[in-house]
């Protein structure tokens, strides 16, 4: 019989055991504290065949470790203050806002530029004979459109009203 049981420990550390009998195995290893130290010792002697670094530890090295971690000197170290992902995304609403309105103005200064160079430029118009009767008419109506030949905004432009009744 316990032939038997050495051999399921083996083929369990194997994986080479069926299902329902591994799952059998298990649980009278959980019970039993002598084939519990049994397969601990049959583990450690698996690995230092399979060549894996295997180390036997202490019944109290558990315990061991966690009383030095209670003696341990607590440090109350300053903490840096953490921003919230709410704070960063409303940082990162707030540049890209001030970054579309640096470049907006930028180009709306460049477009101002390109306007007044644009105007400075007078184009280069014919004097043309206009007839005298045709003259009289324009300086009748607006000297300083027609007949002065300057060259405004104003000068290309005409309001016209139109009621219906």
């Amino acid at each position: 019989m316990q032939d038997k049981l050495n051999e399921k420990l083996s083929l369990l550390l194997d994986d080479e055991l069926e299902s329902q009998q591994a799952l059998n195995l298990i649980s009278q290893i959980k019970t039993d504290a002598d084939l519990q130290g049994k397969f601990e010792r049959y583990q450690l002697i698996s690995q230092a065949i399979k060549k894996q670094d295997a180390y036997p530890l202490d019944e109290g090295f558990v315990d061991k470790i966690q009383q030095r971690l209670r003696n341990e000197p607590t440090y109350l170290l300053p903490v840096k203050p953490r921003i919230s992902p709410r704070q960063k995304a409303f940082y990162a609403i707030a540049a890209s806002l001030l970054l579309a309105v640096v470049w907006l103005l930028s180009s709306q200064q460049q477009q101002a530029r390109d306007l007044y160079q644009v105007a400075a430029i007078e184009p280069q118009t014919p004097q043309v004979q206009i007839d005298s009767g045709l003259n009289d008419y324009l300086q009748a109506h607006d000297n300083s459109v027609y007949v002065g030949h300057r060259n405004f905004p104003q000068a290309y432009t005409r309001v016209v009203g139109y009621q219906q009744e």
